[in-house]
């Protein structure tokens, strides 16, 4: 039982075993969500505004990206084309994916032009 084998091994799972701890955050990290740019084209096309409240052409003053039911949804994959990582978030994240504008993160309190009752 007191082969230097054994101990090796028990020596090398002692040395690994934080790199277990370590392994998820690193493999997270490189899937982490990309906040949208207000100078993004697509945003500045649809209006988008981290503070719906101070969004000029919204109508529905209850309306913001929170409950657009585009909300912390990743955009449909389209076959052939490779898109980055989508973490889609939840409703009740503050910020989370938006499938309008490419799955970036959006604040809850947003607003754009393409909001959609959800």
């Amino acid at each position: 039982m007191n082969s230097p084998i054994q101990r090796r091994t028990v020596l090398q799972s002692l040395l690994l075993a934080p790199l277990t701890f370590m392994l998820p955050k690193v493999v997270f990290a490189a899937g982490a969500a990309e906040n949208v740019s207000l100078e993004d084209p697509i945003a500045k096309a649809l209006q988008y505004n981290e503070d719906a409240s101070k969004a000029a052409s919204r109508t529905d003053k209850k309306a913001n990206c929170g409950n657009c039911a585009k909300y912390a949804k990743c955009p449909p994959a389209v076959a052939g084309v490779s898109a980055p990582a989508c973490v889609a978030g939840k409703k009740t994240d503050p910020r989370a994916a938006c499938e309008i504008l490419g799955g970036k993160h959006v604040a809850k309190a947003g607003w754009c032009m393409s909001w959609v009752k959800g």
